[in-house]
């Protein structure tokens, strides 16, 4: 089936047909199975917790009966062989050494005292290339959403935002003050000559 999150997705989809008897858009469909509509809401709202959790199997701990009792059985799908991995490397940088100072400081942070405290700042990093940032299936849409948006909102809000003001600028507004200075030239011409 590909990776785990394909045969979950996989399983949370034949689910989901099984109870509610339609297919959310973002489980992908495929061809001759109903999409899910508004009237379908009241069914999958019903069932939000059985979609939502998966049944870890019997050798699972205690802690874990919501997941067993409410949670959707995908016990063929096997985790990944290779996945993403990370790993801590702290690293401690006293905040007092005057050189650092400038680096560690920002207007936020004028006239803050660290003493006392503790600051953390995390860093992501990757030493053999490993995609740092993965959408998996298995996310609901909201967090789809917020993961693409949280990447993109700058780079597509800055395109966007330059690329309104190019026109405007460009166009709008050179043609109004071009024709409000050949209409002020005009007027001024016109005293001119009535002298």
């Amino acid at each position: 089936m590909g990776t785990e999150a394909a045969c979950v997705l996989e399983c949370r989809r034949r689910a989901t047909i099984a109870l509610c008897s339609c297919v959310p858009f973002n489980m992908q469909p495929q061809e001759g199975e109903k999409v899910c509509s508004p009237e379908h809401l009241y069914c999958l709202n019903k069932h939000r917790e059985k979609l939502t959790y998966y049944n870890p199997g019997s050798a699972a701990d205690s802690t874990l009966d919501n997941e067993k009792s409410n949670g959707v059985k995908c016990l063929h799908c096997r985790p990944d062989c290779r996945h993403v991995t990370f790993s801590a490397a702290p690293a401690h940088v006293p905040y007092d050494y005057a050189p650092l100072k400038k680096l560690f400081r920002n207007k936020l942070l004028d006239g803050v005292t660290f003493t006392n405290s503790t600051v953390i700042r995390i860093f992501y990093a990757s030493e053999d290339d490993q995609i740092v940032h993965i959408l998996e299936t298995n996310l609901r849409l909201y967090e789809d959403i917020a993961l693409l948006g949280s990447q993109w909102i700058l780079l597509c809000g800055a395109s966007l935002i330059c690329l309104n003001e190019l026109v405007y600028f460009s166009t709008i507004r050179w043609a109004y003050h071009y024709f409000r200075r050949r209409r002020i030239e005009g007027t001024t011409l016109n005293f001119t000559f009535s002298y």
